[in-house]
This record gives C-alpha cells, structure tokens and sequence, in this order.
C-alpha cells in the first residue's frame, strides 16, 4: 500500500462531515464502527481477488487494453477512470479497492443520514438498534471493492435521500441518475422511471411537467416489459434487451452455468435473486455468513407482508417510499430475468435493492413508533407534506396528524 492507500482511508473519514443531522456519542461510535468494518471488508475482498480472475483485475490490469478505446459507458468507464488515474497518480492493486472503497461508504453515511432523517421527521427517538442495519455485513462486502459496485451503491444512497426531498435535492438526484448512467444505463432508465411514477400522483405538480414525467414512465415502462417479454421468448423489438440476452447465452456456455439457476422458471429465480444462497448452498465460509444474512431478509419480508396494510398506505402517502419501491421492484422484475449465479445475484442484491427494501422497512418501523405514541394518522399525512413541502398544514389536521412529543435517542 502507497500513500494513495492512506490517503484514501482519511478521505472515508470525511463522510462523518453528512452522515449525522444532530452528531452524538451513539451516533459517531456507530459511525467509527461501520468504518472499521467497511475497511475490513475492503481488504478482504482485496485478499480474495488479487489471485484469481475477478472483475476487479480487469479494471486495475486492463489486460486487453481498453483504456485504448477512450471514454465509455459500464464497464469502459471502470478501466477509463481506473487507468487515467494509475497513469496520472500511480497506486497499487490495494490502493484502488481503498479508493474505491471511500465512495462505497459514502453510501452507508448516507444511509446513517436517511435512517435519522426518517425518525427527525416525525419527532420521536431513534432506536439504537436501527444502526445495526448498516453494520450488515454484506452491505460493506459488496460495497468495499474496486469495481462497479462500490460507485452503484453509493449512486443508490443517493438517489433516495434526494428523493426524501426532491425540489431542495434536485441536483444530487441528477447526479445519482448520471453515475447509474455511466455505470449500467439500463438501471438508470428503471430509476428516472421510478421517479417519474413517484411524482406522477402527485397533484401540485404542473400539468406539463406531468405530461413530460408520463413519457418518461412510459419509456421505462417499454423497456421493463420487453425484459418480460424476452423472459418467456416472446417476440420483442428491444436491442437492448437482445443484447442482454446474447450475453446471457454466452455465460450459460461458461463455467458459472454449473451453478446457476437460470434454467429455473421465473419466479424461482427472482426468489432466488432475494434470498439465496441458504444454507443448503453454503460451499465456504462466506457462503455461511450471506445464508445468515438471507435469513434475517426473509424475516424482514415477512415482517413487511404481516404490516403490508401499513407498507401500501406509507408507498401511497410518502414520496420517497414511492420511490424505493418502484425502483425496488423494477430491479427485482429485471434482474430476476437477468440472474444466472448466486454470486452476481449476492452483488445485485446488496448494492442495488436492499437499500431500497431497508429505508421502506425502517420507515414502517418508525411509523410505527410514532403512532403508538399518538401520531394515529401518518400513514394519511406525512410530516415533511404536511409542514413546509407539499400538504396544507390544516389538511393534515384534518386527517388528525399531531407531532409527537420531541424526545432524545434511547
């Protein structure tokens, strides 16, 4: 490791500089413990890789050079920035996963500052143990590497604290849509989708902006259902969506096909998509630890189907809920078809959808709390519409809406 490595672990220190609204002691702890964490994972992803075949020795060797070919999207643009940069600054195979592993836990500050923004909203304590959320480990595995995925699940993040509050967040918004765009352009059409169908309900919203936004839904709306489509061979217009397939083909005349499920019918591989590997597929330690996870996922699931009453009501009434999960369930309709190896599964997961499925279940979670502690109608009236953003404050005193006492963090 060079001074790059160093200089990369300081730079994941100034994430403190947003992860915290009001910076405690419970707080910034948690903070140095996702760090050590984050870290940890980064270097022993790095251990696993440096000897064999994976995506990120393409990226740091670029052993068909193609640097050469310029500026490009997906996986072009990882070898672009990787080479520009080993060229201009220099840096080790390990400096660039510690690199790439700062903007990586960004996303998990971010995900700190969505959690305490929730429970700011609506005026009551945030458990302790909501923080253990972002302790899990896969969320640092998949997020501390040198590759696609670290910068992915960080564009995530992003994307749903912008959506929290869209017209003060606009631009960071628009940069988490660019950076999905640079690094796989189809998720970026599934997440201006997404948001699109989020505004759309939405009243205030100028009738021409509205129009544009239905476009745009319905653009996204061609390709998921040509994905669909193609899921069963059925006859489909979409190049792009062919050139998935070819792809897919090829891998199926790989290796990896030995392990794959994508001779499964669709729904299988979805379920697979979201909760494997289980314990039946543990071939190694990791294995072990991502079945554990798996389980504490379907727990979760069913926690949200057993409150699904409150689950649609909070994705009707609450913006950025909306969002999570129309990006979420596009993700899962698409890379369901798209999934062929518990390990890209594994990476798709953690980087991509369980942010989304996280936010909407701690939301639920503090929902929840709050009407226990007399909020009985917020799942009518959220408070960021009802003052300053949206909703006339005596619409939601209408529907009975009143703050809970403030209180401090247990």
């Amino acid at each position: 490791m060079s001074a790059l490595g160093f200089i990369s672990i300081l730079l994941g220190l100034s994430a403190a500089w947003f992860a915290f609204l009001r910076p405690d002691r419970v707080r910034v702890t948690f903070f140095v413990l996702a760090y050590l964490l984050h870290i940890a994972a980064s270097v022993a992803y790095y251990q696993i890789t440096k000897n064999s075949s994976a995506d990120a020795q393409l990226y740091y060797f670029d052993p068909t050079n193609m640097y050469d070919d310029g500026f490009g999207f997906s996986t072009q643009f990882i070898v672009f920035v990787v080479q520009w940069l080993r060229l201009t600054i220099g840096g080790t195979f390990l400096d660039y996963f510690l690199l790439f592993h700062v903007v990586g836990f960004f996303g998990i500050a971010l995900l700190m500052r969505i959690f305490e923004e929730v429970y700011a909203e609506l005026n009551i304590p945030q458990p302790i143990w909501t923080y253990l959320l972002v302790l899990l480990p896969s969320l640092h595995y998949w997020s501390g590497a040198l590759g696609k995925d670290s910068l992915f699940f960080f564009a995530v993040a992003l994307a749903i604290w912008g959506a929290m509050s869209l017209r003060r967040r606009l631009v960071y918004f628009g940069a988490a849509m660019l950076l999905m765009l640079l690094i796989r352009p189809h998720v970026a059409v599934l997440g201006l989708t997404s948001i699109a169908l989020t505004i759309l309900p939405d009243r205030s919203t100028k009738l021409w902006m509205r129009a544009g936004l239905a476009i745009v839904a319905a653009m996204g709306a061609t390709y998921a259902a040509a994905t669909f489509l193609s899921t069963f061979k059925l006859e489909s217009g979409s190049d792009i969506v062919s050139d998935r397939a070819a792809t897919r083909e090829q891998v199926l005349q790989s290796e990896d096909a030995g392990r794959s499920s994508v001779n499964a019918i669709y729904p299988i591989r979805v379920l697979s998509l979201l909760f494997r590997p289980l314990f039946f597929d543990v071939r190694d330690m990791l294995g072990g630890f991502a079945s554990v996870e798996n389980v504490l996922i379907v727990i979760l699931f069913c926690i949200l189907l057993f409150r699904l009453r409150l689950v649609i009501s909070l994705i009707r009434r609450v913006p950025y809920v909306r969002f999570c999960f129309w990006f979420s369930a596009s993700l899962v309709l698409v890379l369901g078809w798209d999934y062929y190896n518990i390990g890209l599964g594994l990476r798709q997961k953690w980087t991509m959808i369980m942010p989304n499925i996280l936010v909407i279940y701690l939301t639920m979670v503090a929902v929840r709390a709050s009407q226990a502690r007399g909020g009985a109608a917020l799942a009518t009236a959220w408070p960021s519409q009802a003052y300053g953003r949206g909703m006339d404050p005596r619409i939601a005193n209408a529907a009975g809406w009143r703050p809970a006492p403030p209180a401090r963090m247990r």
